[in-house]
């Protein structure tokens, strides 16, 4: 999903549509989360000290902390809504384990979905068709970006020789 262009508040709004759409789907999670800047969220504070009792271990830094791959249940459930806005990574499986059925990154500024049929239709729903970008294109623009990246460092404005 490509969330350029969206507001803050439409990305964390989208975010969680999405993952209401799989929240039945879901049987496992793990994250990052970062402590937003600025203004803290609604229910934020409450759903990351929930979060770090839960995942154990000690929390060396308040404004970034990792939940482990743990089971969801509600209330995991309903705290991962909460961060998930905030996250640097996180991953939600299926039953059987195997690759995440979503997964976020940077904030929630990429939203990846493993979807097809009825339920690529309600993602779409969610998300409109101009934002739905399929891996193997995501992919292209990643490279495409770093080359620009790349191009852009070299002293003579042109990419490096084999890129």
């Amino acid at each position: 999903m490509d969330t350029d262009g969206l507001s803050d508040e439409e990305r964390v709004r989208t975010t969680r549509e999405v993952l209401a759409l799989f929240a039945s789907d879901v049987a496992e999670v793990a994250f990052d989360v970062v402590t937003p800047d600025g203004p803290i969220p609604p229910g934020f504070a409450e759903a990351a000290k929930l979060l770090r009792h839960r995942a154990g271990g000690p929390v060396e830094d308040p404004g970034y902390w990792t939940f482990d791959r743990a089971p969801v249940d509600d209330e995991v459930w309903a705290a991962l809504l909460a961060v998930a806005p905030s996250s640097y990574s996180a991953d939600l499986y299926g039953p059987q384990g195997g690759a995440p059925v979503v997964s976020l990154a940077d904030e929630a500024t990429s939203v990846g979905v493993r979807a097809t049929g009825e339920r690529l239709a309600q993602v779409e729903r969610v998300v409109g068709r101009d934002r739905l970008v399929p891996l193997a294109e995501w992919h292209a623009r990643r490279r495409a970006a770093r080359r620009e990246a790349r191009r852009r460092r070299s002293p003579h404005g042109s990419a490096s020789p084999g890129s």
